[in-house]
């Protein structure tokens, strides 16, 4: 059986609700071996995405986590191909003051992975950021087990 570990690399627990007006500096987050058992059919692992605007880690990460098992799908299906596929994807999305996405692009483990995730974050809602449009950049990282 292969089992799939995504470090879903998001915003951090406790409740942390701070706004950023100015995107920090990228965070690096390893990737990390769920071991034996796992849970099925994948373990995500969070940590803080860099924001811009006005719109709280908490809000993205609940949307982003939300519709997971669609961006997870997009890994596996290059998976099935090449057994090997792994590393870290990076998207780059505006958030419209109506929550819309009006562009989204994905770069890091393929073309075909990166294409697939774009694609659905374009798709995803948001509430409204506070001030115009935020630009968040939201890191993924794949590894298969």
């Amino acid at each position: 059986m292969r089992l799939l570990v995504i470090a879903l690399v998001g915003c951090g627990g406790g409740g942390d609700n701070r706004k950023i007006s100015a995107p920090p500096a990228e965070h690096s987050a390893p990737l990390v071996d769920a071991g034996e058992p796992a849970p099925e059919p994948a373990q995500t692992f969070t940590s803080e995405p860099t924001t811009g605007g006005q719109i709280s880690n908490d809000d993205v990460k609940k949307v982003m986590s939300a519709h997971i098992g669609k961006i997870q799908a997009c890994y596996e299906d290059q998976l099935k191909a090449n057994p090997k596929l792994a590393g870290r994807v990076i998207v780059k999305f505006t958030i419209e003051p109506k929550g819309n996405v009006s562009q989204a692009d994905a770069t890091g483990v393929s073309a075909e992975v990166d294409k697939c995730i774009a694609a659905i974050v374009k798709t995803l809602k948001f509430p409204a950021p506070k001030g115009g449009a935020a630009h968040v950049s939201y890191p993924f990282s794949f590894k298969p087990t």
